[in-house]
């Protein structure tokens, strides 16, 4: 006879399936240790964002040199920056804001609504970048004036821009679209097309300048030459399959309520931008007053800053998605996390350059003029301009908090603050006293007068954003049941129609060669069979570590009910196993635990964790244990039940790597037995393992306990679908069933 449970998992593989289709990349923005995780995401965009430094400052530098005319070029250039900021300006609206909701959506499992943001956000783009090209090619000399363009600088000012302009599309592509690549755990590709763009740029720029004595307008073709590599590599990824989150066609209609919110949300990076290129305006308009020199400086100052400013936006670009995610996730302790991770960097860095660029100014002048007298003036400049700088991390770490965090008001308030209510009234004000100096103190004192009410600020809101989640985390615990059948009521799909077709589903095997071949068949090999002994430190070592672990353990309470939401607040989070807490290596223990509690044959979590420390981890933890020494304990406890309360269980191990397309197996194995524990690689490229207990329900399908999700369970046709929703076609090790 047909079993009912295989017959109900056969009928809706394909339904379930459609709704399983994640890639994974992000999925691990929830559970990865904070640090490793951020520096991943982050070393690729910090090192697009120095390229992209680069980028910006070969021009200057090869500009500044051109014999004769470069300080005069330079100026001209320079006065073009403020023009160039306005136009990035707009594509970070798109970016600043879609970015991070985004990521929230993806937090909030829903993916749907991430690739309409997606598609929203590259209409927005290609709108906004045919009307700035428009107008400013219609006002071009007027804004150039405008912005301190003199007589002897405006010539070099339209030469430049006029070509720039052509390539706006693509530079607002590239800038507005990367965060959506990052959203999705991507920062590689995205270092990959700002690198594309840079050495395109930086090997045409001497080719055109001077080989071909094309001089400022030779630097503009080989940036509007590179602005369109980087974009086509971006468009190309975004459209190829090779992208999670993907340009469809039916997500580029303007929606209303997504043009809203990307609009509230990005509205903090754009009057950001936009209050930068503002700013350009007021200074070298009061500069120009006092001469050209000045405006020279400046435009050596502002590119000085920027090996301040483009690594650090480079970290917040790779940190942001991680925050936003677990944000939308609702993990209040992943969220402080994250922040404590952001300060540390942002906040030492920006205090470590800032010093360096004010004692030796002369050293970074020297890189962009050989003119003895502008080199001069910046050095008698500089240290004055950057001083309010020197703190100014407080407020590129909480500024970057407030716009993970969905805080539109806040972060458009803070971004008005520095800019337009003290900067602009300060350098209209202080020259009157002070002179051209009043200038460039009017920037140090709205700097460090901006970050330190941006402190306040956040003390005061993040205390009251964690606090909501918390009790929302609270909430959840008093009544776990009911908040992980609401909340899994969209994934899990419990109520199967009996007319749906019967599909199999199936992923092709991922062939796997070179070392990981072989270091996944060592594993394999002591996970399965044998006792995984090479793995293990010294047991003087394990017995030292489990005696330290049981007196902090011994602190807690024990745990009554299942566990699950692992690294997302759960009960067992602080608990410690190995050398770590259990947030991060304790998904086997708690799989144990919650197979026991489903058995009736309850133990205390901690008295499982010890079990394991005596039995050997694999490197003291950071592997976890083996799924064979899973076995012998179950073994152990079944025996002691067997003979004390009459619990008659028969146990049955299968210890086999089947591909995924045949992942079926596994169901008809846990359909006859009706609960396990199942361990399976736990990402893609990433070499680590993850164990969750689950169970065969009554109406079909399955439920699985401890997925790092911020329910305690989901559920799913079948393991092969539960496979899938992991998005890892990698085999699982294996699967331990109890048979009553």
């Amino acid at each position: 006879m047909p079993n009912p449970k295989r017959h109900h998992t056969l009928k809706h593989k394909n339904r379930m399936a459609e709704k399983s289709r994640n890639s994974g990349y992000e999925n691990e923005f929830g559970t990865a240790p904070m640090w490793p995780l951020i520096m991943k995401m982050a070393i690729p965009c910090i090192t697009a964002q120095i390229v992209y430094l680069l980028y910006n400052i070969v021009d200057r530098i090869y500009i500044g040199h051109l014999p004769e005319v470069g300080t005069d070029a330079l100026a001209g250039v320079g006065v073009c920056s403020p023009v160039i900021m306005l136009v990035a300006a707009f594509a970070m609206i798109v970016g600043g804001g879609g970015g991070p909701l985004t990521s929230i959506a993806l937090g909030q499992d829903d993916r749907k609504k991430a690739e309409q943001y997606l598609g929203n956000g590259l209409t927005l783009l290609v709108i906004s970048s045919v009307v700035m090209m428009l107008i400013l090619y219609l006002f071009m000399e007027l804004i150039l004036r405008t912005v301190g363009a003199s007589d002897k600088t405006i010539g070099y000012s339209t030469e430049y821009l006029s070509i720039y302009l052509i390539g706006t599309i693509f530079g607002m592509v590239t800038i507005g679209l990367i965060s959506f690549i990052n959203a999705q755990g991507r920062p590689v590709m995205a270092m990959i097309a700002v690198l594309l763009g840079t050495v395109t740029n930086v090997v045409l720029d001497p080719i055109l300048m001077f080989g071909f004595h094309m001089g400022v307008r030779g630097a503009a073709i080989a940036t509007v030459f590179s602005l369109a590599l980087s974009g086509g590599f971006i468009l190309w990824f975004l459209l190829s399959p090779r992208a999670s989150l993907r340009i469809k066609k039916e997500n580029l209609r303007l929606r209303k309520d997504m043009v809203v919110s990307m609009l509230s949300l990005g509205i903090s990076p754009f009057v950001m931008s936009v209050t930068e290129s503002l700013i350009g305006f007021v200074l070298n308009g009061s500069l120009a007053h006092y001469g050209d020199i000045y405006v020279s400086a400046l435009a050596i100052m502002t590119s000085a800053m920027q090996f301040i400013s483009i690594p650090l936006t480079g970290f917040s670009q790779g940190a942001n998605p991680v925050i936003s995610y677990n944000f939308g996730h609702g993990d209040a302790g992943r969220l402080k996390e994250g922040l404590k991770v952001m300060g540390t960097v942002m906040v030492g860095y920006n205090f470590v350059m800032t010093l360096l660029l004010m004692l030796f100014p002369a050293v970074f002048s020297g890189m962009f003029t050989s003119d003895p007298e502008l080199i001069r003036t910046v050095s008698a400049v500089m240290p004055v301009f950057l001083a309010g700088m020197l703190i100014f991390g407080l407020q590129r770490t909480f500024q970057n908090m407030f716009i993970s965090m969905d805080e539109a008001k806040i972060s458009l308030f803070i971004a008005l603050l520095r800019k337009v209510i003290l900067l602009i009234p300060l350098a209209l004000i202080l020259p009157r006293f002070l002179g051209v100096m009043g200038v460039f103190w009017a920037e140090a004192a709205a700097d460090a007068l901006a970050a330190l009410t941006c402190t306040g600020l956040f003390i005061f809101r993040f205390r009251k954003i964690l606090s909501e989640m918390e009790s929302r985390e609270d909430a959840f615990s008093a009544d776990p049941e009911n908040a992980a059948a609401a909340a899994t009521a969209a994934p899990s799909g419990p109520a199967f129609s009996e007319n749906e077709t019967a599909l199999k589903v199936s992923l092709p095997y991922k062939k796997v060669t070179g070392f990981r071949l072989r270091y996944e068949n060592s594993i394999a090999r002591n996970h399965i069979a044998a006792s995984g002994s090479r793995y293990y430190f010294g047991r003087g070592v394990m017995r030292a570590v489990s005696a330290r672990n049981n007196r902090y353990n011994g602190q807690f309470d024990p745990i009554d009910g299942y566990i699950g939401k692992q690294n997302g607040g759960g009960p067992a989070d602080l608990l410690r196993y190995g050398i770590y807490r259990m947030r991060f290596n304790g998904c086997e223990v708690i799989a144990v635990y919650n197979l026991l509690r489903y058995l009736g044959g309850r133990r205390d979590i901690r008295e499982i964790a010890e079990a394991f420390e005596k039995k050997g981890l694999a490197l003291l933890g950071s592997f976890g244990t083996t799924p064979d020494a899973i076995r012998e304990y179950l073994n152990e406890v079944l025996r002691e039940e067997r003979k004390y309360n009459g619990i008659l269980a028969r146990f049955k191990a299968e210890a086999v790597m089947y591909p995924s397309k045949d992942a079926e197996r596994y169901d008809e194995i846990l359909a006859e037995a009706g609960c396990g524990i199942l361990t399976f690689w736990n990402g893609e490229r990433k070499w680590s393992i993850h164990t969750v207990m689950l169970h065969c329900l009554e109406n079909g399908g399955i439920r699985v306990y401890n997925q790092y999700t911020n329910v305690l369970y989901n559920e799913y046709a079948s393991v092969e679908h539960f496979l899938i929703n992991q998005g890892r076609p990698y085999p699982p090790i294996s699967l331990i069933v109890i048979q009553k």
